[in-house]
């Protein structure tokens, strides 16, 4: 049933934004909503095209011995399987390697896959096809957020050249192995190592396509569902005030009820986007906060509560998060890690005005309290938080 209510709510998202133009679309500064719709329909079908070729090669694809994966999928994506064939034989929440032992983990986009198979879909379509779609749907609603803040569809487009395609500046030790092999040997010096992601070189920080959106699929759906969770309450508190203010707002409360349904799918991108829509509403509008925290609260605390009791505290004090240094050190560390994008956030802070300042302020909240705090049984992990900082960025 959460899995048939999530799907109707983007579905429904998805109409809101793409036939509701005069409603949605008239926040943009600049003329020419057509060219917008546009550029949204074009969003959105090169994404799917882009991740579906991406997925279809990347997941499980069968081969004459038995299934393959490739690139960074092969360490996460044997746990989904197992979690979608698990379930088109029984629904217990355990986990299907470790008998007996209670499933703590957000199982919502696998238990979707299950019910693909169970209808008849192959194992790698019912992986794939799921995760094109919200992959693309994650982009659209990107670029929409993105044109919102920054009043550009430029800014739109650039945002998701820099989220989607950037990374650390590991590459450059490649190029040194090259240039040292007088660039004879590619091929074995590409395949001895990962050089975006080498933590004995203080490397930690990849890509979101490699590290977070194929092996950890799942995210694609808590971003979509996070993001279109801010620009619902954005676009909000920039309508019109009415005579009297405006006590009760729809788009308030679908924003609550898309979180409010996030947990089993993604629990990390519920916990963010509820902090950073109560901060927005918190700073503009006090008076819709209770009726986002609430239909929320009451559809999450089950689940979230399923989840912690079955996977046990794992908080923990960690400042510096996979640095161990002084605060120099630190800063050198994300300069690495996130490459010039780190240096550019920081410059364009300067040119904000007073409202993307608000509206950016809990992004970088959550870039702090990452940087002190583990919320993950495994420190890497706080990249689902830390992503948010990339976004922002």
């Amino acid at each position: 049933e959460a899995t048939i209510l999530f799907s109707t709510a983007l579905i429904l998202l998805a109409f809101f934004i793409f036939l509701q133009p005069r409603d949605y679309f008239n926040w943009v500064k600049k003329p020419g909503r057509e060219k917008l719709d546009l550029a949204l329909l074009a969003v959105f079908f090169i994404a799917l095209i882009f991740f579906g070729l991406l997925n279809a090669n990347a997941d499980l694809k069968t081969g004459s011995e038995g299934y393959y994966s490739s690139g960074s999928t092969w360490g996460d994506l044997p746990f989904h399987a197992s979690l979608i064939t698990f379930f088109t034989q029984q629904v217990k929440l355990e986990y299907p390697i470790f008998a007996g032992h209670a499933l703590g983990y957000y199982f919502g986009f696998d238990f979707l896959s299950s019910t693909l198979v169970k209808g008849g879909m192959e194992l790698s379509p019912s992986i794939a096809a799921p995760n094109a779609l919200y992959s693309a749907l994650f982009a659209s609603v990107l670029y929409l957020l993105a044109v919102k803040v920054s009043g550009s569809k430029k800014a739109g487009a650039i945002a998701l050249m820099l989220v989607f395609f950037t990374g650390g500046i590991g590459f450059l030790d490649f190029f040194n192995q090259a240039n040292a092999n007088g660039f004879s040997g590619l091929d074995k010096i590409v395949s001895a190592r990962d050089y975006s992601r080498s933590p004995d070189n203080g490397f930690e920080w990849s890509n979101i396509i490699v590290d977070l959106i194929l092996p950890q699929r799942s995210a694609v759906i808590g971003f979509t569902a996070a993001l279109a969770a801010m620009l619902l309450v954005i676009l909000a508190v920039e309508e019109k005030k009415k005579p009297g203010g405006e006590k009760w707002n729809k788009k308030i409360v679908f924003a609550s009820l898309l979180l409010g349904l996030t947990p089993l799918f993604h629990a990390t991108s519920a916990v963010v986007g509820a902090f950073i829509c109560a901060g927005i509403l918190l700073f503009e509008r006090r008076e819709w906060l209770m009726q986002f925290l609430a239909p929320a609260g009451l559809m999450a605390l089950p689940q979230v509560s399923l989840m912690l009791s079955q996977a046990g505290g794992f908080i923990r004090f960690a400042p510096g998060w996979m640095f161990k240094g002084d605060f120099l050190g630190w800063l050198w560390f994300w300069v690495k890690n996130a490459g010039p994008l780190f240096a550019l956030a920081l410059v364009g802070m300067i040119f904000l005005d007073k409202m993307q300042r608000k509206y950016l302020a809990g992004f970088g909240i959550i870039f702090i309290a990452a940087n002190l705090l583990v919320f993950q049984p495994w420190a890497y992990d706080n990249t689902k938080f830390l992503v948010y900082a990339l976004f922002a960025a």
